[in-house]
C-alpha cells in the first residue's frame, strides 16, 4: 500500500505539472516556490507562470488561461511569512465581474490541493483504471467533462506545509524556515484567509461571487473561513 500510495503521488505531481505547463516551465517555477531562502532575498521569490488551453466538452471548446505561482502572506501579530503556491484557471472571454471564484482545499490537514486538482475538479485530470487503479508510468492525463470551471473559476490552494507551500526562512529560524507557526486551526484560517484577500486584489476579484470548496479536512476550512473572511479580510 504504502509504494502504491508513492506511485500515485509521483503521477500526481506529474500530471499537474503537465496539466499547466505542458512543456515544462511548472517544473522549474515549483522548485523554487519550494525552496525556502533567507528573507532578504524573499522578493524574488514570486514567479508566475501562464499558460493558455482548451478543452473539448461535449463538442464545445472551453478556452482558459492556467497560471501557477506563489503568494506571500504574512499572519497577524507573529511576522511569520510563507510562500503560498497555487494553480487557479481561469474561463477566458468572460466578465470577471459577474464569473464565479472558488477557493479549492483538500483535506488531511497535511495535504496539497492536488486530489482535488488533477483528481476531481479540473479541466485535466489524471487517467485511472475503470475501478481508480493506479496507473503505470507514465502519467497521462485526459480532459474533464466534470470540471467545475464549466461554471466557475478555480483556484487550487496548498497550505502552508504542503505541496510547494514553505515558511520564510528568518534569522532566528535559520536557512530551513519554521511551518509551525502556521499548523494550528486558527493560524491555518488566518493564513488562507490572506491568501484569498490578497488573491482578490491582485487578480481584481473583490466583485466576482466568491465560493469555497473542500473534502474532509478542506471541507472545516471552508466552513470555517466563512466565519474568518469578513472579521479579518472585509470579504
Amino acid at each position: 500500500m504504502r509504494k502504491e500510495t508513492r506511485h500515485l503521488r509521483m503521477c500526481v505531481v506529474a500530471a499537474i505539472a503537465f496539466a499547466v505547463c505542458p512543456t515544462g516551465p511548472l517544473v522549474q517555477t515549483a522548485a523554487a516556490a519550494g525552496a525556502v531562502v533567507p528573507a532578504a532575498e524573499a522578493t524574488s521569490l514570486d514567479p508566475t507562470v501562464q499558460t493558455r488551453h482548451a478543452i473539448a466538452i461535449d463538442g464545445i471548446q472551453l478556452g482558459y488561461t492556467a497560471t501557477a505561482g506563489t503568494m506571500r502572506v504574512r499572519l497577524p501579530k507573529t511576522d511569520a511569512e510563507a510562500n503560498v503556491f497555487y494553480v487557479g484557471y481561469h474561463k477566458d472571454d468572460e466578465d470577471v465581474a459577474t464569473r464565479p471564484i472558488t477557493f479549492v482545499f483538500n483535506g488531511g490537514p497535511g495535504s496539497s490541493a492536488a486530489w482535488l486538482h488533477v483528481g476531481a475538479l479540473g479541466p485535466r485530470r489524471l487517467l485511472l483504471g475503470d475501478e481508480g487503479a493506479i496507473p503505470e508510468p507514465p502519467a497521462r492525463l485526459v480532459d474533464n467533462a466534470q470540471t467545475w470551471l464549466r461554471f466557475t473559476d478555480l483556484v487550487f490552494v496548498d497550505p502552508v506545509g504542503t505541496g510547494f507551500s514553505r515558511a520564510v526562512a528568518t534569522a532566528e529560524a535559520g536557512s530551513g524556515g519554521d511551518a509551525r507557526p502556521f499548523w494550528g486551526i486558527k493560524s491555518d484560517l488566518r493564513s488562507l484567509a490572506e491568501f484569498i484577500r490578497l488573491y482578490l486584489t491582485r487578480n481584481d476579484r473583490w466583485s466576482s461571487p466568491k465560493y469555497l470548496a473542500g473534502e474532509s479536512y478542506g471541507g472545516f476550512r471552508a466552513a470555517a473561513l466563512v466565519e474568518v473572511l469578513p472579521v479579518q479580510g472585509g470579504i
